[in-house]
C-alpha cells in the first residue's frame, strides 16, 4: 500500500508511525513543513530506514507574513504545494495531521478529486485556536472570520473518510456539535517514541553546556500558543526567586516566548531563562536535565486542547507539574500514571507549591519519575499503534466509504 503521512509540524510520533508502516512493507511518503515554528523530530533518513520510506520537508518559499490574512494566504498556497507533492506519489491513503485549516482544505480537495481516501488526524479544533488568536480584535472580524473557519473545519471533518481524534471525550463533541458520525472516528491517544526519550542523567553534555547541571531546574519545552498562557511560568520564577539554586528554563519560540523573555528582563528575574528550540538529537538530554517538567493548558481549553509534550515528559522519567482543567486528557494521563501533579489553571500558588514539593524531595522525585516512565512503557507501544493505523488504511481501501455528506434538511410543515 502507498501511504502519505502529512504532519505539518514535524513531530516525533507521526514520523515514528511512518517508519513503522514502512518497516511493514508499505511505501510511505512523510511530508512536513520546514517553515513551521515548532520543535522538530529527527527528520533525517537513518541508516536502518526502509528503502520504501521517504521523508521530505516542504516550504512555501516566502517570509512568514505578519498579518492575519497574509498568514491565511500563505497557508492556502502551502496547502496546494503539499497536495501536489502528495498526489504525485499516487497514494492509496493520505493521513493529514496538525495542518492549519487552509492547508488541510487543499490536501483534502486534491484527495477528493483523485478519489483517494483522506484521514483527518485531529489533534485539536483549529477553528477554536483561531478564535483565540483574533480575540480582542473587531467584532466584525471575530464574527466573520470565526464563523467562516468553524464552518470550514466542520465541512473538512464531515468530508473525511476517517477522523482520528486523540481523546474519547471528543467523540460526543464531534457528534453533537459538529455533526460528525461516530462511525467515521477511530480514537488514538497521543504517544511519544519510547526509544527516542529515555530517562538519563541530569549531569549530561547539554546541561553542562547550559551551566544548569548543578541547578534545580523546572523546565518547559514546546510552543506557547493561544491555549498555553506563559504567565504562570513568570509567576513561578517569582515564587522561586528566593531559591538560590532554582532555575525556570523555557525552551520555546514565538510571541509567548518573547513575552516570557520580556517579563524576565523587566522584573529582573535572573532565574528565568528562555532558549530557542533545540536540535532534536539533544531532546533526551534536555528533558533529563530537569528536576520537574512543566505543562500548561488554559482554563478555556477544557478537553479541546491536549499538549502533546506531556507524553514525552512521561517517557523522560521526571515528575510532571501540569496546570490544566481536571477533565483535560493530558491531566488524566498525569493522574493515571502517578507521574506528577495536576493543579488548576491560573492557580499560580498551587503550581509553585507542587514544583517546590518535588525540588525539595529527591526520593519523591525519583519515585514519581519511575511511575511516569512505567506508564509510558505500558501505553506507548508503537507496534500496537501501527496495527490500528494499518487496519484503518486497509478498510479505507477495500471497504465502503463512511464519510458524512450532510444533506439539506427541510423542516416538515
Amino acid at each position: 500500500m502507498r501511504i502519505v503521512v502529512n504532519d505539518h509540524l514535524g513531530h516525533a510520533p507521526q514520523v515514528q508511525l511512518s517508519r513503522a508502516l514502512a518497516a511493514r512493507g508499505h511505501d510511505v511518503l512523510h511530508l512536513y513543513s520546514s517553515d513551521a515554528q515548532s520543535p522538530k523530530a529527527d527528520l533525517r533518513r537513518r541508516p536502518d530506514d526502509s528503502a520504501n520510506f521517504t521523508i521530505e520537508g516542504l516550504t512555501h518559499g516566502a517570509r512568514p507574513s505578519a498579518s492575519f490574512f497574509g498568514q491565511r494566504f500563505q497557508e492556502a498556497r502551502f496547502g496546494r504545494i503539499v497536495a501536489k507533492r502528495a498526489m504525485a506519489f499516487h497514494p492509496d491513503v493520505v493521513i493529514a495531521c496538525n495542518n492549519p485549516l487552509d492547508v488541510q482544505r487543499g490536501v483534502q480537495l486534491a484527495c477528493r478529486r483523485a478519489q483517494t481516501p483522506f484521514v483527518y488526524w485531529m489533534q485539536d479544533f483549529q477553528s477554536v485556536l483561531l478564535d483565540q488568536s483574533i480575540e480582542g480584535r473587531t467584532a466584525l472580524l471575530n464574527i466573520a472570520v470565526g464563523g467562516y473557519y468553524h464552518a470550514l473545519e466542520q465541512r473538512l471533518l464531515q468530508r473525511s473518510d476517517a477522523v482520528i481524534p486523540i481523546a474519547d471525550d471528543l467523540l460526543a463533541i464531534l457528534a453533537e456539535s459538529w455533526d460528525v458520525y461516530d462511525r467515521q472516528c477511530m480514537v488514538v491517544r497521543n504517544w511519544a517514541p519510547l526509544d527516542s526519550v529515555t530517562p538519563g542523567p541530569k549531569d549530561n553534555a547539554w546541561s553542562r553546556a547550559q551551566n544548569i547541571a548543578d541547578k534545580k531546574v523546572a523546565l518547559y519545552v514546546g510552543t506557547l500558543g493561544p491555549m498555553e498562557s506563559p504567565m504562570p511560568l513568570v509567576e513561578l520564577a517569582e515564587r522561586l526567586r528566593s531559591e538560590p539554586d532554582a532555575v525556570v528554563l523555557v525552551i520555546a519560540e514565538g510571541e509567548g516566548a518573547d513575552r516570557v523573555a520580556h517579563e524576565a528582563q523587566s522584573r529582573s528575574l535572573g532565574n528565568l531563562r528562555v532558549l530557542p528550540f533545540q536540535p532534536y538529537e539533544a531532546y533526551g538530554d534536555i528533558l533529563a536535565s530537569a528536576d520537574v517538567l512543566l505543562g500548561l493548558v488554559d482554563a478555556k481549553a477544557g478537553v479541546l486542547f491536549v499538549p502533546s509534550k506531556v507524553t514525552s515528559y512521561l517517557c523522560a522519567g521526571r515528575p510532571v507539574v501540569l496546570s490544566a482543567p481536571w477533565q483535560n486528557l493530558a491531566a488524566q494521563s498525569v493522574r493515571d500514571s502517578g507521574g506528577g501533579r495536576v493543579v488548576p489553571p491560573d492557580d499560580n500558588a498551587a503550581m509553585g507549591d507542587a514544583v517546590l514539593a518535588y525540588l525539595d524531595d529527591e526520593p519523591l522525585r525519583r519515585q514519581t519519575g519511575q511511575q511516569a516512565r512505567a506508564y509510558a512503557e505500558r501505553t506507548y507501544d508503537i507496534s500496537s499503534i501501527a496495527d490500528r493505523f494499518e487496519r484503518l488504511c486497509e478498510r479505507l481501501t477495500t471497504g465502503p466509504r463512511r464519510r458524512h455528506e450532510p444533506q439539506l434538511r427541510v423542516a416538515a410543515r
